[in-house]
């Protein structure tokens, strides 16, 4: 087992290429949660729940201020952003920081309108995103973590297929 310590913490986002460096307070990257079936036989004194595909991922992006620009682009629901997060893992062993390791997202996402503004008295409006996510891929340090497309019906892990018998089967490939 490793015996390091690794933080993850600060990011770049990028909609469709451009930088919004200094406008993202935080972002919430999607869940690929599966969707379950409940098995049961009458020889099995209990069910289980086996996977059949995944449900609708979904992410949330809270920018620090009202930007027109970013609200524009968020405004148009049919076209699709690419967005992609650029964030550092530094690496930690013995107190000493030993290595920093790229953790990057992409991700092709629809926005879901433009958000509503809390405004406050003496203090900066807050403005949250939600969007649609229909692929989705995680790597830490050049190696693929989690990659899932559903428009290709791709699903892999570790840099593993999944779905390439699925795909097969279905005459996909």
């Amino acid at each position: 087992m490793d015996q390091s310590i690794r933080s993850l913490y600060n990011a770049n986002v990028y909609l469709n290429g451009n930088s919004t460096f200094l406008q993202t307070e935080e972002i919430t990257l999607p869940e690929p949660k599966p969707v379950e079936i409940d098995h049961k036989s009458l020889a099995m004194i209990g069910k289980v729940k086996l996977p059949t595909g995944f449900d609708a991922m979904e992410m949330k992006i809270k920018w620090n201020s009202f930007y027109p620009e970013v609200q524009t682009l968020m405004a148009n629901i049919y076209q699709p952003i690419l967005m992609q997060v650029r964030a550092n893992s530094d690496i930690w062993v013995a107190d000493a920081l030993v290595r920093r390791a790229p953790v990057k997202a992409f991700i092709t996402c629809r926005p879901k309108g433009v958000a509503p503004m809390g405004i406050k008295h003496q203090d900066n409006s807050e403005v949250e995103n939600n969007f649609a996510v229909s692929s989705y891929r995680l790597e830490y340090d050049g190696v693929n973590i989690v990659h899932i497309d559903f428009n290709a019906n791709i699903y892999m892990v570790g840099g593993v297929d999944m779905l390439a018998q699925y795909r097969q089967n279905l005459g996909l490939l």
